[in-house]
């Protein structure tokens, strides 16, 4: 059904081009491949559960005029429908401090992940997708723009919209498997863990590898005190 839609779309817009794709073979590959085609100067990627604000894709191109942005990431607004408190996945707490986060590091121009339902960068920035080995894609890029010294902002004007996983095990099995991605994705920039720019280093550092690890930490200190 949204194939036949699509197809009716691209009959009534001259400047829309639907690419279907009859087998499954992996998101990485899939956005590789539509990276390939793409002819204007920006990319801009979304989720299919992402609603875009009216002038989110304008106010997000607007940061492009300066040539040493390569990437721009618009903020995501999770909303959460619950009839009882104990429905709630506490994921929209949980997001407003990952937007702090973010929107600190983007006055930097260190975002360290961009939101994957709403970001955009350069098309000559764009870097292939490994597809040998499972990555998370938003983060693979935001990191790829970063480690050719461009810019990554965050624009908390350009707004997205998202519902929150419906129950506390399908958001358990989103973490994991974006925690997994995470650390495979880690080792194709291991060189930006120890940077020549210091904030970036300590934003890699402090967003993301502390937080992973901190399980470990918190197992570690806790033999230690019984010792």
């Amino acid at each position: 059904m949204t194939n036949k839609i699509l197809l009716e779309l691209e009959k009534k817009y001259d400047w829309l081009t639907v690419v279907i794709f009859p087998k499954r073979r992996g998101k990485a590959a899939v956005i590789n491949e539509l990276a390939a085609l793409a002819k204007n100067e920006l990319i801009l990627f979304s989720d299919a559960n992402t609603e875009f604000a009216r002038d989110a894709l304008k106010l997000l191109v607007k940061n492009f005029g300066e040539s040493n942005v390569g990437g721009v990431s618009g903020r995501l607004i999770l909303k959460e429908k619950r009839k009882r408190f104990s429905e709630s996945v506490e994921e929209v707490k949980y997001w407003w401090y990952e937007t702090f986060i973010k929107k600190a590091e983007g006055k930097l121009g260190i975002l360290i992940g961009a939101n994957g339902g709403i970001f955009a960068i350069r098309r000559d920035l764009f870097k292939q997708i490994p597809t040998d080995s499972p990555v998370t894609d938003d983060f693979f890029l935001t990191l790829s723009v970063l480690q050719m010294n461009y810019k990554f902002k965050y624009d908390f004007s350009a707004v997205g919209y998202e519902e929150v996983v419906p129950s506390i095990r399908s958001e358990f099995n989103r973490k994991v498997r974006f925690s997994s991605t995470n650390f495979q994705t880690l080792f194709y920039f291991k060189d930006l863990l120890f940077s020549k720019n210091l904030l970036l280093s300590f934003a890699f550092w402090s967003h993301k590898i502390l937080r992973w690890i901190f399980p470990l930490i918190a197992f570690i200190t806790l033999i230690s005190n019984i010792v």
